[in-house]
């Protein structure tokens, strides 16, 4: 039997356990990413927010401290760029009617826990539970990945 070898970049699956209906992609939406920093990469399973509102051009944030992690936010994990799945790219700035990223949003979907755990390892157990309830209020199901 022969060997695959798997690339080393994630892939979609890596993070997706189970979409309904993917090929509608009722739970993905474009959004704006405000780049954490000059050049600095967003990576596939990174959670980001914004205050909840009704402007559907606002820009999320990173997630970087657990303080942002309030029921007041709207969340959303990212998978990829403006034109689709992506592991790592750096968001291009933000401009009037043009979208940077995708991300799972809404539900129903579940993602699988792993790579959205490396992109925030400064969250304690505790802090990662609020952040899994948060996203399931909006439908995205957080679960337990299984090595």
């Amino acid at each position: 039997m022969p060997v695959v070898a798997r690339p080393l970049e994630p892939l979609f699956s890596d993070l997706v356990f189970h979409e309904l209906d993917p090929s509608v992609g009722y739970a993905r939406e474009c959004i704006n990413v405000t780049p954490p920093a000059a050049s600095a990469p967003v990576l596939m399973g990174t959670v980001v927010f914004r205050a909840a509102g009704v402007d559907p051009a606002a820009a999320y944030a990173v997630l970087v401290n657990a303080s942002d992690i309030v029921a007041t936010n709207e969340f959303a994990v990212v998978f990829g760029d403006a034109f689709g799945f992506n592991a790592s790219y750096v968001p291009n700035a933000i401009a009037a009617g043009v979208f940077n990223s995708v991300a799972f949003k809404r539900g129903p979907v579940q993602l699988k826990d792993y790579y959205i755990k490396l992109r925030h390892a400064n969250l304690n157990a505790t802090q990662f539970a609020s952040l899994k309830e948060v996203l399931k209020k909006q439908g995205v199901i957080v679960e337990l990945t299984v090595a």
